[in-house]
């Protein structure tokens, strides 16, 4: 919600384009909600995504986690990100916090 662009906030907003890049990691976060999407990561090639670790994600269960890796795909937060997580950045780590309307839930 802090993003000045309301129409495509994200927590980390690499968008769409050539972002080349090496040894970059992003650990020890707390991503806690986006209002339209959690995350944005993305490069034209795969080996300039950056590596995540020991990060923890807290999202709506109806809100999409965001556009992610060198295909630049939408990906729902749902039980699958687990694996998208670590397969397109070795997340080695994640903690997923799901808020629904009854409440957080990790399950």
């Amino acid at each position: 919600m802090q993003r000045p662009d309301k129409e495509t906030p994200a927590h980390i907003k690499s968008w769409n384009h050539y972002n080349r890049a090496s040894n970059f990691v992003i650990r020890n976060n707390i991503f806690d909600r986006g209002a339209v999407g959690l995350l944005d990561i993305e490069a034209d090639n795969e080996e300039w995504l950056p590596a995540l670790q020991d990060n923890t994600y807290i999202q709506f269960t109806d809100i999409p986690t965001g556009t992610l890796g060198s295909k630049h795909t939408k990906y729902a937060f749902d039980k699958s990100i687990s694996v998208a997580l670590k397969t397109l950045f070795k997340e080695t780590n994640p903690v997923l916090l799901y808020v629904t309307p009854f409440g957080l839930s990790n399950n």
